[in-house]
């Protein structure tokens, strides 16, 4: 599913400075600073705990160990991207799109992931019981030791999903 992507890894230092810059493009509304993208960009042990990164896109991007806790994600774009051990304990992802994308062993305690897209993707060892997926879809997904039930009931649209 996921081909092999160059990607770079980005320092801490640096990575901050894109934040900022992104804060104030915001704030601004696109007078300063510039929007944020972290595509191809290899980030490890980051914490974007209750930062705003909505409409932000992350393809081709290596996620590692970083903490999303309580960050507001709406339609956030993850598309060829990998991520693995990252907490979106009570992030808001509503809308968010995720596109032959990994995402392996995370955090998803009371994580809104109303109305998210999730396409062609791999999720390993995922626990999203505790998550509103109110309106969420899964199309042609591999769910790998991840915890998914109630579908019907939790009018959570699904289209080949294949469970290992």
């Amino acid at each position: 599913m996921n081909s092999e992507v160059n990607t770079s890894l980005i320092n801490h230092v640096k990575l901050t400075d894109r934040l900022t810059s992104h804060h104030n493009f915001l704030n601004t509304k696109g007078n300063m600073g510039e929007f944020l993208d972290l595509s191809y960009l290899e980030i490890h042990d980051f914490d974007f705990s209750n930062l705003r990164l909505n409409n932000v896109v992350a393809m081709g991007t290596t996620l590692l160990r970083c903490n999303f806790s309580q960050t507001q994600m709406t339609a956030f774009q993850f598309e060829s991207a990998r991520v693995v051990q990252c907490n979106f304990s009570e992030a808001l992802l509503l809308k968010a799109e995720w596109y032959e994308t990994t995402v392996e062993k995370g955090v998803f305690d009371q994580t809104n992931l109303e109305r998210a897209e999730f396409t062609s993707c791999t999720l390993i060892g995922l626990d999203l019981n505790n998550c509103n997926l109110q309106g969420a879809s899964f199309s042609d997904c591999i769910l790998n030791a991840t915890t998914l039930e109630n579908l019907s009931k939790r009018k959570i649209q699904v289209d080949g999903i294949n469970r290992l």
